[in-house]
């Protein structure tokens, strides 16, 4: 995981022309503008996931958003888990 920097909207393009899925983990603390997010171009591959219960940027509404914002661990990780395609439910187990 690379902290965003000044580069982090160039960043985030050229992993989006990737074959990858991207995760952008967003939170209130986050430094950039609003003018910085309008530089990540949206793309299939694209899940912004909210840490606290700052708004997404409007430039990346289009996404597909989830929020982990008051979830238990349980419930974040599957809304992590989904974001990447993975089990629905890592804690159940079938026999």
């Amino acid at each position: 995981m690379l902290p965003a920097g000044v580069d982090f909207a160039h960043r985030l393009a050229a992993a989006l022309s990737g074959p990858d899925p991207v995760i952008v983990m967003y939170s209130a603390e986050h430094r950039a503008s609003e003018s910085d997010w309008n530089l990540v171009p949206l793309a299939p591959g694209l899940t912004v996931l909210r840490l606290d219960s700052a708004p997404v940027p409007a430039a990346l509404r289009a996404a597909s958003c989830k929020s982990l914002h008051n979830l238990d661990e349980e419930e974040a990780l599957e809304v992590l888990m989904a974001a990447i395609s993975g089990p629905q439910n890592p804690f159940s187990r079938t026999p």
